[in-house]
Order: structure tokens, then C-alpha cells, then sequence
């Protein structure tokens, strides 16, 4: 079995972004994530995938529609998998996880993110950043993940000159430099994860 000395580890706020998690046993698997929208099956299914294999595991996290019965053969309810089943059965194939769903934010917080949307930054996150002299800071940082997927990670730990580097060309800014005092509370505590900016956005509207 492939393991990192440090393993991959994610946090998530929707079933899609786990599209970009990365296995920490093996490069062939992949998780997939498929949406049905029909009458018949309206499910949201997420699954494992290897590329030899086929289908490891797949689950329906949420699902309804004319095929799918909510009573057992003796009359009992039936529930889908649990978030936290579904997760426990990606971490067997070295899938580590965590699923996040943002609270209600302040109005001008919320503005604020949706600022960075338009913008084009697509994750905010809290990110150590390290300087020359060996100081650290905790930073709020609003990034395009396609240009750092590294920060994608969290914890993540980056150096100044690589945040500076990043922001020079426009794929990172580091919000926590220029909000002090802008919000009510002004307080980015709830950031405990890798947020998706147009999730954020939509879940608190």
C-alpha cells in the first residue's frame, strides 16, 4: 500500500469538489460523483472508482424518484447512507475527507465573498504563511485552485515569497490584510476547511 508521510487530507462543502481529492493508496482510484435529474431517479451517487477494476464502492447520498421505495419488506423506513457512512467507506480506499457546511454569515461578509467571485478567486482558506525570519501567520487567502493546487490541502503551510509570487500574478490575495475592522464580527474563525467561494455563497443565501 502507497502511503504518504503526510497524507492527503481534504475538507469539503460539497459532494463535486470531492472530484478533486486525491487517494493516499493508490494513483488508479478516483472518486465520482454523477447527478440524476429524472423522474424516474433524481439521486445524487457517489462513488469509487478504479481504473482497472471498475466500480470499488458507490453510494446514493441523496436520492427520490418513482424507482426508489421508502419502506423496507416489513413496512421500516429506509434512510440513505449518513454522510459520515459514506466517508468512512472513501477513507478504506485512502480517501481522507472531511464534509463541511458553512453557517449563516454576516451580510457584509457575505458581499465581501461575493466580491472575490466576480473577481474570478474561486477558494478562500486559512493559510499558515511562513517568512524569511522563521515567523509565522495565520492568513485568510482568497486563490484560484487551478493555479495553487497545492493549497487545496488544508492545513496547508506556504512561505511568504510563494504568496507574494501568487498574488503578483493575480491568482491569490490575502484578504486577511485589508478586512480588519471591515466586518461585524470581524471573524473568519468559521473558515476550518478549503471553502468553494460560489458554495459559501449559495449556501447562505
Amino acid at each position: 500500500m502507497m502511503m504518504n508521510l503526510m497524507p492527503l487530507r481534504y475538507s469539503i462543502t460539497s459532494w463535486e469538489q470531492a472530484l478533486d481529492c486525491k487517494s493516499n493508496t493508490s494513483p488508479d482510484i478516483r472518486i465520482g460523483v454523477a447527478k440524476i435529474e429524472d423522474r424516474v431517479l433524481d439521486a445524487r451517487i457517489v462513488s469509487v472508482e478504479h481504473i482497472l477494476y471498475g466500480t470499488l464502492f458507490a453510494a446514493v447520498v441523496s436520492g427520490d424518484g418513482i424507482i426508489v421505495s421508502d419502506y423496507d419488506i416489513d413496512g421500516n423506513p429506509i434512510t440513505w447512507m449518513s454522510t459520515e457512512e459514506v466517508l468512512a467507506q472513501l477513507a478504506r480506499f485512502g480517501f481522507y475527507i472531511k464534509f463541511n457546511e458553512p453557517g449563516n454569515l454576516p451580510g457584509k461578509m457575505l458581499t465581501y465573498l461575493m466580491t472575490l467571485d466576480n473577481i474570478g478567486f474561486q477558494h478562500i482558506s486559512r493559510i499558515v504563511v511562513k517568512s524569511e525570519d522563521g515567523s509565522a501567520r495565520i492568513a485568510t487567502i482568497a486563490f484560484q485552485g487551478s493555479a495553487n493546487p497545492r493549497w487545496l490541502t488544508y492545513p496547508c503551510e506556504i512561505s511568504r515569497a510563494e504568496l507574494m509570487r501568487a498574488a503578483s500574478q493575480g491568482t491569490a490575495f490575502d484578504v486577511s490584510a485589508v478586512t480588519k475592522g471591515m466586518f461585524e464580527p470581524d471573524d473568519w474563525s468559521w473558515l476550518t476547511f478549503v471553502a468553494n467561494i460560489k458554495d459559501v455563497i449559495r449556501d447562505n443565501k
